[in-house]
């Protein structure tokens, strides 16, 4: 289970405030919409900042499953 706590999410209190531009990040609602001066608002419209210790969690978690499934190229860089 993933816990933020202390000062991490302490010092990231303006996660919701910051705006996010979301035009040039190859997403077909955004890329399709965003010169014409349309709001998109979508049902899975929330585009705000992770928190960091999310970030890191997903990090670790993407480094040990590399290791699990790549145990073949562990001994071949070894």
């Amino acid at each position: 289970m993933l816990r933020c706590q202390g000062e991490k999410v302490k010092e990231e209190s303006g996660l919701f405030e910051t705006i996010i531009d979301r035009a040039d990040s190859f997403s077909i609602k955004w890329g399709r919409y965003s010169q014409s001066g349309i709001l998109t608002f979508g049902t899975a419209g929330m585009d705000f900042k992770s928190p960091s210790c999310v970030w890191e969690a997903l990090i670790k978690m993407q480094r040990v499953a590399f290791m699990r499934t790549n145990t073949n190229l562990m001994i071949m860089t070894m």
